[in-house]
């Protein structure tokens, strides 16, 4: 079964994906993208300890990718699915992003 990571949010369409998942791939890592510092989940504003909680609950390795307030969303997309796979393949924990051009 090949090996996978999941784009978590922490909300229930995350959840549903996961599930879904489960019977094709051996999910490994969740990938959640927080904001510069790492404070809040770019899309639910969740706090770090609560998507900690959730990959423990889980029993899925927590990948934590970071981006800067006007990076675009499909960069998000992008980045997440080919700099964090590297990542998570080399055991690594984090990433990050940050936009071509303020604005």
């Amino acid at each position: 079964m090949p090996r996978a990571a999941i784009s978590w949010s922490g909300g229930k369409d995350s959840c549903a994906a996961l599930h879904r998942a489960h019977p094709l791939f051996d999910v490994v890592a969740m990938v959640t993208m927080f904001d510069e510092n790492a404070a809040r989940s770019r899309s639910h504003g969740l706090r770090p300890d609560v998507v900690a909680a959730q990959a423990e609950r889980l029993g899925l390795r927590q990948v934590i990718g970071r981006s800067t307030r006007f990076a675009p969303m499909a960069s998000h997309t992008s980045f997440s699915a080919t700099s964090c796979s590297r990542n998570i393949a080399s055991g690594r924990k984090t990433c990050a992003r940050r936009a071509a051009s303020s604005r």
